[in-house]
């Protein structure tokens, strides 16, 4: 936290949108996730319905007709879903599940593929990373925005107090015209700056008072002599 606390201000926004691209990206994995698991209840729907419909001459895209005499024993007139692992009929590419049913005496298998995670990335990555580049993009732009206007404002707010130190002149006043936290600060800034050149005045107006009065005494005190001289002489 340390080193945190002495970053300048630009890098704590940097690591705030290193941050929110990884918690995107994240987000775009667990999308992808989602999009899998709602590919195989979709297709495993579809299945569902043609297996005692459709032809088995051919299948769809993701699903494909197997040789259900390995599985015939689970084969009832109502559609049973077989899990993938529990399958007997081996398949060129991993399944995710099939339907077996009999259907007029005959048994049949629709099986439905297993949609591979990397494959679904490769495909849907230009989608994605349209998406996430457009968003970055956005953070990107708001966030030089306010690191801008905030080093803008306390840059501004450091040049008065800079002046001040060197110069020593109370009348320099900050621009307070925002109401966030740096317009807070230069509010508070011109009210120190206020008090100091009130005090600085009333310091000045006692002094002025005294040195009058000073001023008074010796030209009394200078009356008196010459009094007491002439009486003597």
């Amino acid at each position: 936290m340390d080193f945190f606390q002495h970053l300048q201000l630009k890098y704590k926004f940097w690591a705030v949108n290193t941050v929110t691209f990884i918690s995107t990206m994240l987000l775009v994995l667990v999308a992808l996730w989602v999009e899998q698991d709602r590919i195989h209840v979709e297709r495993q729907q579809l299945a569902r319905e043609l297996v005692t419909l459709a032809s088995t001459d051919r299948a769809p895209a993701g699903l494909r007709w197997l040789d259900a005499a390995g599985n015939a024993a689970r084969t009832t007139s109502t559609a049973t879903w077989i899990p993938g692992e529990a399958l007997t009929t081996h398949a060129a590419v991993p399944l995710h599940g099939a339907w077996a049913v009999q259907h007029e005496g005959q048994p049949r298998l629709l099986a439905v593929d297993q949609q591979h995670y990397l494959a679904l990335l490769f495909e849907r990555a230009p989608l994605y990373a349209v998406a996430v580049l457009i968003l970055m993009l956005g953070v990107l732009t708001v966030s030089q925005l306010l690191i801008s206007f905030i080093t803008t404002n306390i840059r501004a707010l450091r040049d008065v107090m800079l002046t001040v130190q060197e110069t020593g002149d109370l009348t320099l006043r900050a621009n307070a015209t925002s109401r966030d936290e740096v317009g807070s600060m230069a509010r508070a800034f011109n009210a120190m700056q206020s008090s100091q050149q009130e005090v600085v005045g009333t310091v000045r107006l006692a002094a002025d008072q005294l040195e009058q009065g000073t001023d008074e005494m010796a030209r009394l005190m200078t009356n008196v002599k010459d009094g007491m001289v002439t009486q003597q002489g």
